[in-house]
């Protein structure tokens, strides 16, 4: 009765997927999963897949039909929201018989976090032969490569009542840097579009909007919410003008940065032309600014970029191995065993590194030195000096310091074993199956961070009476005309003997003596178990008119158990990062189900306009150890008016259970953007643009002093925020439904078309406030205090402002509070199709296979205050789909893939033109167009044990939108692009 997508065996074989999560993404139903793509945190390289865009831990992975244990790691600084979901990498590719995807209505079979949908792997658990498979791919660009060597080889004894199949799997890829492609290398990212007076006070005369550096040159500066030019433009060669990688003097003792031309300072939303920097040889050197956007961005020049520390994916090692082991005692019952063991290695190609700059605060913020610092090249103090510098404030990106990319290693394992019986009784035969499970992942990240105190401690640096440069705790610079200075912010120098100065004039310059004084390993520890044990028994109770009427009913207790260890050092917050708490908790669910099917009308009955008719009832109660019962259940039916139409539909009533980071989560610090809501760009836009305008107003009103045409810092660079657990969260609860009809004409064989509507409306979603959660709160309520604006309602009380309106934070004093909640609703609803058909063509066969999605509606509501859709917006296309051809005869065929993403907004909101902030005035681009994606393969029987399978992925290389000459950012789909695999499968 629930709309399902299936993906078999012969899919992954024929485009070469090693990896199910890779086949499984390119549905459109699958959207926004987990991947080892970007950015990674802890227990990095996961797969996690998410089902309609909920969330991926309202997406229930099951192998075989049952619980699996998840790789999730028990911390808010994990790659995916807290839950148990499954990892996609554990599972082997030729292991794989058939995924299905199951929408709605499994909660009531399977239980909590089934609120999107089920996502069942089957796997080859009784084969009788052996199978080896290799394949290996690579890129367009000679990157990429990957490698796969797998088997499974089984075999029957005792005349095929005992059946052993074992299967291996190994896997290295190699991850990719983002500067491995040129349109990525180039730089293209968004900036604050200035007003034509930011023009003149940010940049050097002759410098206007057809020269610095903005794609579109036909976009004016903007100086009003109704001009016609938005308040961002995509600019060229990003970076931070105001920061370097060796060092850039930031502030001096002299006056007039960017008037005096002896001031070689480059402080924050200054122009100059004088600036002076560090490079290799520690000489001071120009500063080359570019062109200086508001805020922190430059287009040009010599600063500080991000892409230089981003990846695109990581490299991923995997090994897995598996047993399956099925005995039938007698003709009736049958024993048997699952077990898994799996291993990999995810590394992290790079990562941003620990800041010393003007831009932040507290440990992060400038180092700051006496020109008379020992450290110092005799041609940097000569500059300096020459000039008048008597004292100077340094901001660098160290990158040469610790390396914060780290690498994961993951060890899981989980078993299976029970039986499964016929059982005659009462002349009717019953099936009883039980089975206990006991799974285990220990997941340990290793990383390196600055010691904060060793830190501070090494840039201190001095002379001894002999001449030697030692670490001293004494006042090293000048703070006025006193000498009562320390070089780095955030602490003051402590005595230790081991203490090594640490050269911070130039990347590279320090010791590996200083670096490792300064540098801290640490391993952190991640481990989630899982047990369950069911039985259920199923048959046939009775028969009607039209049939046996089918029940199923059981029992089913799970415990699940996590835990997140922190090295002391990470725990102590010793490092640059802040405080990380370790986490322990567990629970177990007691939970009853039962499943009635009743057959209506069949087609011996001879009812008129009905072919066949039946109706579908489940129940589960589950009583949670933590937050007590929840009843959810399943009402649905078939009817079929001919044999070539049957209508089907269901109403469900599913849950998920708060997990163990949820629930158990200490108050921790992490760090986080704060979005600049009454910026220029900003204040008239939103959800609702009149409210966040007076709201502005005020605040803007309360500090005269402060430019708010410039974005806020905190908006654009992190800054510490704090969060915790909650153990009185609720349930998540979720009213269902589909319906929909599968047409099988019988005048055309073998075509069969489904269509189904389907709506979700989740009430009480649990989550962790996000940042730009709690400043719409603030400043898009209607409630809101306009003589106190900082605290103008409880949003804005959980944000810290300081007295200039700015926010404020450092890990003693987080700029946001925040935790998690149950909110108020989630609600989507969309139609979902599959078509199949095949039919015999010159002695072959041709298969059209399709699966399509439309968006109808989605609105994420946690907070109350103005809630808006955001379906059909970017990454949530209305329309998406896949088209699947394959043709075949004896010894070759072909396969040709077509995935079609429809058109995306930029934004539901701020759309009208004419409008204050809407239109032109919000952005300079509404949508980005539908595009295709293109892939396929060709296989060949060499000979009857030997397939060769050649495949292209995105064929025609299609990575974003054109704009302007350069590709979109906000249009990427594959960042990797065109590759190639290879693959020789031998049977016997």
């Amino acid at each position: 009765m629930e709309p399902t997508t299936t993906l078999d065996n012969r899919q992954l074989r024929e485009r070469n997927f090693t990896n199910i999560a890779d086949a499984l993404n390119e549905l459109p139903g699958i959207r926004g999963s987990v991947t080892p793509q970007g950015s990674q945190g802890f227990g990095q390289g996961v797969n996690f897949a998410n089902s309609y865009g909920l969330g991926s831990n309202r997406t229930l992975t099951l192998i075989n039909g049952r619980r699996f244990v998840s790789s999730n790691v028990a911390t808010i600084f994990a790659n995916a929201g807290a839950g148990t979901q499954v990892d996609l990498n554990t599972q082997p590719s030729i292991l794989t018989d058939k995924i299905d995807q199951l929408s709605v209505g499994g909660a009531p079979i399977y239980g909590s976090d089934a609120i999107s949908g089920v996502i069942n792997i089957f796997q080859r658990t009784r084969f009788d032969g052996a199978e080896f498979s290799f394949t290996t791919g690579i890129s367009e660009k000679s990157d990429n490569e990957n490698y796969n060597f797998s088997g499974i080889v089984g075999k029957d004894f005792l005349d095929g009542r005992l059946n052993v199949t074992l299967a291996f799997s190994r896997d290295e890829l190699t991850g990719v840097e983002y500067n491995s492609r040129d349109f990525l290398k180039r730089r293209i990212g968004s900036a604050t579009n200035p007003s034509t007076s930011q023009n003149s006070s940010l940049r050097l005369p002759g410098v206007n909007q057809t020269n610095d550096g903005r794609l579109d040159p036909g976009i004016g500066f903007n100086d009003t919410a109704t001009d016609g030019w938005p308040g961002s433009v995509l600019i060229r060669n990003v970076n931070i003008p105001f920061l370097t990688r060796g060092g850039l003097i930031t502030s001096t003792n002299l006056a007039g940065a960017g008037t005096n031309p002896l001031n070689p300072a480059v402080p924050f939303g200054t122009r100059t032309t004088t600036g002076l920097q560090f490079d290799e040889r520690g000489f001071l050197v120009p500063f080359n600014q570019g062109i200086v956007f508001p805020g922190t961005s430059g287009s040009g020049g010599d600063g500080f970029v991000f892409s230089d520390f981003t990846q695109i994916t990581s490299d991923l090692n995997r090994t897995s191995a598996n047993a399956f082991v099925t005995f039938d005692v007698t003709p009736n019952i049958e024993m048997f065993f699952e077990g898994s063991y799996f291993e990999s290695r995810a590394d992290e190609l790079t990562q941003q590194p620990t800041f010393n700059s003007s831009l932040f605060g507290g440990l992060s913020g400038a180092l700051a030195f006496s020109v008379d610092n020992p450290l110092l090249t005799t041609q940097a103090r000569d500059a300096l000096v020459s000039r008048g510098v008597t004292s100077f404030s340094l901001s660098r990106a160290s990158d040469d310091y610790a390396d914060l990319t780290g690498f994961n290693k993951t060890r899981l394992y989980n078993m299976v074993g029970g039986l499964k019986a016929d059982l005659e009784i009462f002349g009717r035969t019953l099936n009883f199956e039980t089975y206990g499970s006991h799974g285990n992942t220990r997941s340990s990240d290793y990383g390196q961070d600055l010691n904060a105190q060793n830190f501070i401690n090494a840039v201190n640096v001095t002379r001894n009476a002999s001449g030697q440069i030692v670490c001293t705790v004494n006042p090293t610079r000048l703070v006025g005309t006193a000498l009562t200075g320390f070089a780095a912010p955030g602490g003051t120098p402590i005595a230790d003997p081991n203490c090594v100065p640490l050269d911070v004039f130039g990347d590279g310059r320090a010791s590996a003596a200083a670096r490792d004084y300064v540098v801290e390993d640490f391993v952190t520890i991640s481990e989630q178990e899982q047990t369950v044990f069911n039985a259920n028994i199923g048959g046939s109770l009775f028969d009607l008119w039209a049939g046996p009427v089918g029940f199923n009913f059981g029992y089913e207790h799970r415990e699940e158990k996590a835990s997140f260890t922190p090295s002391d050092f990470q725990q102590a917050g010793r490092g640059r990062s802040v405080a990380i708490t370790p986490l322990a908790g567990k629970y177990n669910l007691d939970e009853a189900f039962g499943e009635l099917v009743i057959p209506l009308v069949n087609d011996e009955n001879n009812v008129p306009f009905i072919y066949n008719a039946s109706v579908t009832g489940r129940g589960r109660y589950s009583d949670n150890t933590v937050n007590g019962g929840f009843f959810s259940y399943m009402v649905g039916g078939t009817l079929a008016p001919i044999p070539d139409v049957e209508f089907r539909g269901n109403f469900t009533r599913s849950f998920r259970s708060p997990a163990i980071t949820e629930l158990f989560l200490p108050k921790v610090n992490t760090f986080a953007f704060v979005p600049d809501l009454c910026q220029t760009s900003a204040r008239n836009a939103g959800p609702a643009p009149t409210i966040r305008a007076a709201n502005c107003a005020a605040f803007i009103a309360a500090f005269p002093g402060t430019d708010f045409n410039l974005p806020d810092p905190a908006s654009t660079a992190s800054v510490p925020a704090q969060s915790g657990g909650n153990p009185n969260l609720e349930n998540e609860a979720a009213d269902s439904y589909s319906f929909g009809v599968i047409v099988r004409p019988t005048f055309i064989p073998r075509l069969s078309i489904t269509a189904d509507c389907i709506s979700i409306s989740l009430n009480q979603p649990i989550s962790n406030l996000s940042i730009a959660q709690i400043a719409s709160g603030c400043f898009d309520n209607p409630n809101f205090n306009t003589s106190d604006p900082s605290n103008g309602n409880g949003f804005c009380e959980q944000i810290n402002y300081g007295p200039n309106g700015r926010v404020v934070g450092d890990p003693q004093n987080p700029a946001v509070r925040s935790g998690f909640v149950n909110g108020n609703n989630i609600k989507f609803s969309g139609i979902q199709g599959t078509i199949g058909y095949n039919f015999p063509l010159f002695s072959g066969d041709f298969t059209v296979g399709g699966d399509m999605l439309y968006v109808r509606r989605r609105l994420v509501d946690i907070t109350g205050v103005a809630p808006s859709r955001s379906d059909g917006v970017i990454g949530d296309p209305e329309f998406s789909g896949q088209l699947r051809f394959r043709y075949a005869q004896n010894e070759f065929g072909m396969t040709t893939t077509v995935t079609y993403t429809g058109d995306q907004l930029f934004s539901r909101l701020n759309r009208a033109p004419g409008v204050a902030g809407s239109g032109a005035d919000a952005r300079a681009l509404d949508k980005l167009k539908a595009y295709y994606v293109v892939s396929g393969g060709i296989f060949y029987e060499a000979t009857d044990d030997l397939r060769l399978t050649f495949s292209v992925t995105n064929l025609f290389n299609r990575q974003g939108e054109n704009y302007f000459g350069e590709l979109h950012p906000s249009s990427y789909n594959d960042l990797i692009g065109r590759r190639f695999q290879l693959s020789a499968r031998a049977t016997f």
